[in-house]
């Protein structure tokens, strides 16, 4: 798992996305994705963590057990492996890269391998022609969210992880379940008391400190905002994707439709450009 990428010279363009929460119940979204995904240009693909709304394990690239589940659950893991199969083609054509979020932190080495993405740390160091970014998926940060933390701390502890995949992966399907359902409800309380959680501004000038770095980019928190921080460091907060509807991962009010990445260019080494497919 690396943790410091230097762009090979010859890299013009780069692309960085994040939070698709990709699922079968979204077929715009996968849509949009699919199709970028296939035309995309870039040398290299950075994905922030939250590919996936959900992942129970990597044996749900196993279509003899996958064979055996419900015909919903079916639907959902077809879906999961059609994704994978597509990252595998595109891997033929430029470098693929992704850190796990909250969502498919229980993505593993037989994932990675079929889909041939290259796994990062949670926070890596990009090297890009002379500037230094320093990428994450965002969630740590989020320090004044103590009952999340300490959620996060539970299912990434090595043992929890050991116990929840030993299950049938049809009951890791219904926790996981569950266990949106009382994500979002959380979240929409959060957000109709205007309470959303964010990143503490301390806790990312502290990592991008201990980097190096001059530029965060992360997502989590899908404002899809820049942010000019002390000491000269700039934050870049990716968007979450949603062609389906407005309305979608805890959000109360509406959202126009959004497809975005910000996109890094040899040409203009410390510049990003925000491009939305939704409206492109």
């Amino acid at each position: 798992m690396s943790s410091h990428i230097t762009a090979s010279p010859d890299w013009a363009c780069a692309d960085l996305v994040s939070d698709l929460h990709l699922q079968a119940s979204t077929p715009q979204t996968a849509q949009t994705w699919h199709h970028y995904l296939a035309q995309a240009q870039c040398d290299a693909l950075f994905i922030l963590g939250d590919f996936f709304e959900v992942w129970v394990g990597d044996d749900v690239l196993d279509t003899a057990q996958t064979d055996q589940l419900s015909s919903d659950d079916q639907r959902n893991a077809t879906f999961w492996q059609t994704c994978t199969e597509q990252l595998r083609a595109a891997s033929q054509r430029m470098q693929l890269y992704m850190i796990v979020g909250n969502r498919d932190f229980l993505l593993g080495q037989r994932f990675f391998q079929a889909s041939g993405v290259t796994p990062l740390a949670e926070e890596t160091v990009l090297d890009w022609h002379g500037h230094r970014y320093l990428l994450a998926h965002g969630d740590r940060w989020c320090t004044s969210d103590q009952a999340y933390q300490a959620f996060r701390a539970q299912v990434r502890n090595p043992q929890w992880q050991q116990a929840f995949l030993k299950h049938k992966l049809s009951e890791r399907l219904a926790q996981a379940q569950a266990m949106r359902d009382q994500s979002s409800q959380r979240m929409q309380a959060m957000s109709a008391s205007n309470q959303l959680p964010d990143v503490t501004a301390s806790a990312v000038a502290q990592s991008a400190a201990l980097a190096q770095a001059t530029t965060v980019i992360h997502g989590h928190t899908h404002t899809g905002l820049d942010h000019a921080m002390a000491h000269g460091l700039t934050r870049h907060v990716l968007s979450d994707w949603d062609t389906d509807h407005g309305a979608a991962h805890g959000h109360a009010a509406p959202r126009a439709p959004r497809a975005q990445l910000l996109r890094l260019s040899r040409a203009t080494p410390g510049d990003t450009q925000r491009i939305n497919l939704a409206t492109a």
